[in-house]
């Protein structure tokens, strides 16, 4: 579940480059995991990012776009998170309940911070929140979260690592310090996908230069704003 709000405008802060791995491609993959990663390459990353938003996705869906978490306290996180972005959201053709529907997707997000996240300050704002639904826009969501996360003042504590970087998936002020169910989870993704657990300890990659959502969204197309 990402249940904190990406605040203080974009951020493009990067982490230092790292090399792109030869095993970050898997072999003997499910089919939604091949839909993943044939995403990730329409979005113009490499294949490190792929395998990243992999594990994440392990984690927070088990690679199935459909996943639900409506419990009472995702309903809650999903209130929350519209309230603190209800400003941004206000010309919106959507409803307040559109929003308030728990988390989803394969990478577990609550609608109105993986919107706000990817698209504020541009038309994608008012996307559709059941996209988060749509393997397309939500993972551009996710690039975007994770970009963003970059920016924190505790993932440039950090190492730089893609380990560091998927604590911020809950708990973003907290990437510089060590997590061990989170942590584990994520090896846990990247065993699923047949990659060694070495890729957790190497250097975020960069993503292309000019990488926006909303231009990737324009390029290629999505469900209508």
């Amino acid at each position: 579940m990402i249940a904190w709000l990406i605040g203080g405008g974009v951020l493009l802060a990067l982490a230092n480059r790292g090399g792109s791995s030869d095993y970050a491609k898997p072999g003997k993959a499910s089919p939604n995991l091949q839909a993943l990663r044939g995403e990730a390459a329409r979005a113009g990353v490499s294949d490190d990012w792929a395998t990243f938003l992999g594990a994440v996705a392990h984690h927070e869906s088990r690679w199935v776009i459909s996943a639900h978490n409506d419990s009472t306290s995702e309903v809650a996180a999903s209130a929350s998170a519209f309230d603190r972005n209800a400003e941004k959201l206000s010309e919106c053709k959507h409803p307040r309940s559109a929003y308030v529907i728990g988390s989803g997707g394969w990478y577990g997000f609550l609608p109105a911070n993986g919107i706000v996240s990817a698209f504020r300050g541009t038309p994608g704002i008012c996307i559709d929140p059941a996209t988060i639904y749509d393997p397309w826009v939500s993972t551009l969501m996710a690039i975007a979260y994770a970009k963003n996360l970059q920016g924190w003042g505790s993932f440039k504590r950090s190492n730089g690592t893609w380990l560091d970087l998927n604590r911020g998936w809950s708990v973003p002020g907290k990437m510089d310090i060590p997590r061990p169910k989170s942590d584990e989870r994520f090896l846990k993704g990247l065993r699923a996908q047949n990659v060694p657990e070495s890729f957790a300890h190497q250097k975020v990659g960069k993503l292309p230069d000019g990488w926006h959502a909303w231009s990737r969204l324009q390029l290629e197309g999505a469900p209508q704003v």
